[in-house]
């Protein structure tokens, strides 16, 4: 006799065993990757420069698992997974190895989560990568001044330009070449030889001078070429001003000067430069002359009563006394030229006039024909002024005279004692006659 629940009871147990393979098929479809090492350290790699390692890859499903991609979207371009998809990983404990790089652009620690998808773009597992950018940075000043020079042969000196590596610990910059461009390249001169190596933490001066050759602002740029990973290429903004100089001295005309006695005067040295003026430096002066009546002073490093005369570092302004004697029983007059050197601009005037004329100081009397004093009762006393004038002239060197004596002499008188000088006076004082003066009596 047929049994109806027996063929009921095999099937449902068939279909408990097909629920269970579907079921074991659906737990195995979500299968995990794992790699090994999770977490690939690439640790410090200079930038720019690509650094790879490996990972190992294995799956803990029966027959192993298939990574159709690599999800890099939560990483920096830096990173990247260099084997080719699909990747067959296989059931754990063998494994497969793929290939990893990083490549850093910048400075600085970063970190990067791979995840690894299946054909259906499930997440199958992940792991990281991680790694330092270390790089060289060259630091330079973005302009250099020189101030202010005198052209066209002044110069600035070799001034310091510092150059600093301040990149990661290990690394070198090395500047390969310097060159001078802008409008006034002429004007500057690059003293330092390439190439040029600068240590992490270090810095080494580059030198460049100035030497302006017209008046004015001067500009140029220094550009520079190197290996570093950071600011390789700068430029460098270079400026000066070249000042000027235009040499004016005056002339001196000493007037009289009596023989065998000295006469004063005084050349003055300026600078006249209208624009961007600077130091006139005024290293010597000669003079020319046929007589011997001029000299120096002794002033400013020159020797008195010399004929020529170098200066101690004299800028101007500078004055420069100067004598004038002409000797005993000289007449007439003299000139003469003093020719000064200096580092004047063009356009200047270095040549100083000097003029002496050699002569007595008069004296005039007033009136000067002769004093009248008209008809005087006998034994009576009658008076009268003789006023005695320097006639010396305003540009003269000596304007004061001395009277030293005064002396009446008699003529047509039958009698003596009639004519004394009874007193004298300056400018209203009373003062002592000269004498004999006083025992003029006639």
């Amino acid at each position: 006799m047929y049994d109806a629940s027996g063929d009921m009871n095999m099937q449902r147990w068939l279909a408990l065993a097909a629920l269970a393979v579907v079921s074991s098929v659906a737990w195995n479809a979500h299968a995990t990757v794992t790699a090994n090492p999770a977490t690939v350290n690439f640790n410090s790699v200079e930038l720019q420069v690509p650094s790879t390692s490996t990972t190992a890859l294995q799956s803990d499903q029966t027959g192993g698992e298939s990574v159709a991609s690599f999800d890099l979207s939560a990483c920096s371009s830096e990173f990247t997974v260099t084997s080719s998809v699909p990747v067959a990983v296989p059931q754990s404990p063998a494994t497969t190895t793929i290939n990893v790089k990083f490549k850093p652009t910048s400075r600085g620690a970063k970190t990067c989560t791979v995840t690894m998808r299946d054909s259906g773009n499930a997440n199958i597992g992940t792991f990281t990568m991680m790694g330092t950018g270390t790089g060289s940075v060259l630091t330079v000043p973005a302009s250099v001044s020189f101030g202010s020079v005198r052209e066209p042969n002044g110069s600035s000196g070799m001034v310091p330009i510092s150059f600093q590596n301040t990149g990661d610990a290990g690394t070198t910059v090395t500047v390969s070449n310097l060159a001078l461009a802008g409008l006034d390249p002429g004007d500057y001169t690059i003293d330092t030889a390439t190439p040029v190596a600068i240590a992490a933490g270090s810095a080494v001066n580059v030198y460049v001078t100035f030497n302006p050759k017209v008046g004015g602002s001067r500009t140029a740029t220094l550009d520079v070429s190197s290996d570093a990973d950071v600011n390789p290429n700068p430029t460098i903004a270079l400026s000066g001003t070249g000042t000027m100089a235009i040499i004016a001295v005056t002339d001196v005309a000493f007037g009289t000067v009596p023989p065998n006695t000295t006469g004063n005067g005084t050349i003055n040295v300026t600078n006249t430069a209208a624009s961007n003026p600077g130091p006139l430096t005024v290293t010597s002066a000669t003079i020319t002359q046929s007589s011997t009546w001029f000299s120096f002073a002794a002033n400013n490093g020159c020797v008195g009563g010399s004929t020529s005369c170098t200066f101690t570092s004299q800028t101007a302004p500078l004055a420069v006394p100067m004598y004038c004697m002409p000797p005993t029983g000289a007449t007439g007059s003299q000139t003469a030229t003093v020719t000064f050197t200096s580092d004047s601009d063009a356009g200047g005037d270095s040549v100083a006039s000097l003029t002496c004329a050699a002569g007595n100081y008069d004296t005039n009397p007033s009136p000067g024909t002769g004093l009248a004093l008209g008809n005087i009762r006998f034994d009576q006393p009658g008076s009268g002024t003789v006023s005695i004038i320097n006639t010396a002239g305003t540009g003269d060197t000596t304007t004061a005279v001395t009277i030293t004596s005064m002396t009446v002499t008699p003529t047509n008188m039958t009698m003596t004692g009639e004519f004394t000088v009874t007193g004298c006076k300056h400018n209203s004082t009373t003062v002592a006659c000269p004498t004999p003066a006083g025992a003029n009596k006639f």
